[in-house]
């Protein structure tokens, strides 16, 4: 169902860069500041930019494109009561003018103020993400006023465009139970679980928290079997099933009308980060934790938002609000200490995952993630060490565990340990005979090592068939040909590699000795110097000048230059 968004902030504001004068009596001047905000949001940092464009709006209040843009950067950066003093005097028809609507809504509906928030979304609101986000609080506030008939047929009227349907049959299922109806309610779920191609995961979970307050656990677990069978089974699903098995008492989904509010802002800041309009959708996200401050999945949606952004540190801090024992509380520690390690805290990172292992020593995750990390830092030798210990806390092998092998062996390989790590492949391709990854590496390795060269070209042919735009794969073909002296048709797919991976030193490393073994000696030492200017490893830099400055083999300036 798409919801689509413009992405806002981050643009020029209309009006001329301010006078340079003083801001506020601070000592800053008002053009300073503006340039400083300008910087943060070319950097991403509301909470920087929502700083410095707030002193600049003290001298400039009556400017509506720089109102618009305080607004947007409070709001992102979660200070929702600074958002709200500037939201009211924005106007006009505008995507920033709805979300400052939603926000007083939004607020007006926490301080229980039903009617004014009703009042604040009837004004109409611009594009698709007006039409489904409207409608959805519009029922819930009208929930929270008391009429639940009212809600319904909000509802009802939003089911009747197909793009919204399950939106609006999925809230009516929640309506109904919130009110207490659980016959409707169950008529809504099951007409939910058949709109659209596959029933949402968090549908599924509301549906089966449902059952289970209901007493139908046969009901509900039948439904998380198909979720299983279907190899959909994630950490939220996991944690159901796990409550069922203990007989713990379900909690409702969605309690209240504030819930209902959240869990609309979520699903609809979900959709939007999918649609890749994810400025909308964190503004909305922090909207939903700003209704409902335990709202564990809307803190995981912040967090992902920023962390596709690059805003590493911020990210963390979102994951921060989320409690260990949160249903989300495993995933998210795991998730945590990937980004410590990401910005260079890997012994904070590694001493999480230790302290994981030691919690659950039946479970492998951890140590596969510190395997991870380890072989990222080219700790290649711990790595597998981690790895090794992931694999003993699983029984059998299955089909799924491939990843572990294909992982375990890059840092075998790496650690020169190549029996091992060829059993590793070879055993991950029993499993997954089409993975292009496994398929690529160990062929790739055969090649180097000149052994095994028809089958590891045919494994690298495969390989390109199933990732043809994969630069890497592209070239482990190319030099497959190379070393099997079919030096033109090496240059063709090399060429190929090169296009899609430019800045890869072995590559261009690569396409130069095709070139020189095909006489385009210029080119070639062309190529060579790029993949110098490239950083390639140390150990390759030597290697490379050396063919710089005497080529491949020992030749006349003549023939060198043909």
């Amino acid at each position: 169902m798409a919801v689509a968004a413009t992405v806002i902030g981050g643009t020029p504001m209309a009006a001329e860069t301010p006078a340079a004068t003083d801001a506020g009596g601070s000592g800053e001047t008002l053009t300073g500041s503006y340039l400083a905000a300008h910087h943060a949001e070319f950097l991403g940092d509301s909470a920087a930019a929502a700083e410095y464009l707030g002193r600049v709006l003290e001298a400039d209040a009556d400017n509506p494109d720089l109102r618009r843009r305080v607004f947007v950067h409070l709001v992102s950066s979660g200070r929702i009561e600074d958002a709200l003093e500037v939201a009211e005097g924005i106007e006009g028809s505008g995507q920033t003018a709805a979300l400052a609507t939603i926000t007083r809504a939004v607020s007006e509906a926490l301080a229980g103020e039903y009617g004014e928030a009703e009042r604040l979304l009837d004004s109409p609101m611009a594009g698709s993400f007006g039409q489904v986000i409207a409608p959805m609080l519009q029922a819930w506030v009208k929930q929270g006023a008391g009429d639940s008939e009212a809600a319904i047929g909000v509802l009802e009227e939003l089911q009747k465009d197909e793009g919204f349907k399950l939106y609006g049959s999925f809230h009516a299922a929640l309506v109904h139970d919130v009110a207490g109806n659980a016959e409707k309610a169950e008529s809504s779920f099951a007409a939910s679980m058949v709109e659209g191609e596959t029933p949402s995961l968090r549908l599924i979970e509301a549906y089966v928290s449902f059952l289970a307050r209901a007493g139908r656990i046969d009901d509900a677990e039948a439904i998380l079997d198909q979720v299983a069978a279907e190899n959909r089974e994630a950490m939220p699903v996991a944690a159901a099933r796990e409550n069922l098995a203990r007989g713990q008492r379900a909690r409702p989904f969605v309690g209240s009308a504030t819930d209902g509010l959240a869990e609309a802002l979520f699903e609809v800041a979900a959709e939007l980060r999918r649609e890749n309009a994810p400025n909308v959708g964190l503004i909305l996200a922090r909207l939903a934790v700003y209704l409902r401050p335990d709202f564990d999945f809307g803190h995981v949606l912040i967090a992902e938002i920023l962390d596709d952004q690059g805003r590493v540190e911020s990210a963390i801090e979102s994951y921060d609000r989320v409690h260990e024992t949160s249903q989300l509380g495993w995933q998210v520690r795991v998730r945590r200490a990937e980004l410590l390690s990401e910005i260079g805290r890997t012994d904070e990172a590694i001493a999480i995952l230790e302290s994981m292992a030691a919690e659950r020593g039946d479970r492998p995750e951890p140590l596969m993630r510190m395997g991870h990390i380890m072989r990222g830092e080219e700790r290649f030798d711990d790595a597998v060490i981690a790895y090794d210990r992931a694999a003993g806390r699983i029984a059998t092998l299955e089909p799924h565990h491939w990843s572990l092998l294909y992982a375990r062996g890059i840092a075998l390989e790496r650690s020169k340990d190549w029996v091992r790590a060829e059993e590793d492949f070879l055993r991950a391709l029993e499993f997954n005979p089409d993975q292009p990854y496994v398929l690529n590496y160990l062929g790739y390795s055969w090649i180097d090592q000149g052994v095994n060269l028809e089958r590891a070209r045919e494994m690298i042919e495969r390989a390109v068939e199933l990732r043809p735009r994969d630069g890497y794969i592209v070239d482990s073909l190319g030099w497959a040909l190379y070393r099997m002296d079919d030096f033109a048709a090496a240059v063709d797919q090399l060429e190929k590699a090169a296009e899609l991976r430019p800045e890869d030193p072995v590559i261009n490393d690569h396409l130069g000795d095709a070139y020189w073994q095909v006489g385009r000696h210029r080119e070639a030492r062309f190529q060579w110097t790029r993949a110098l200017s490239l950083n390639p490893e140390e150990d390759q830099v030597e290697v490379i000048r050396d063919k710089i400055e005497n080529g491949l083999a020992a030749e006349t300036d003549a023939e060198q230059d043909s």
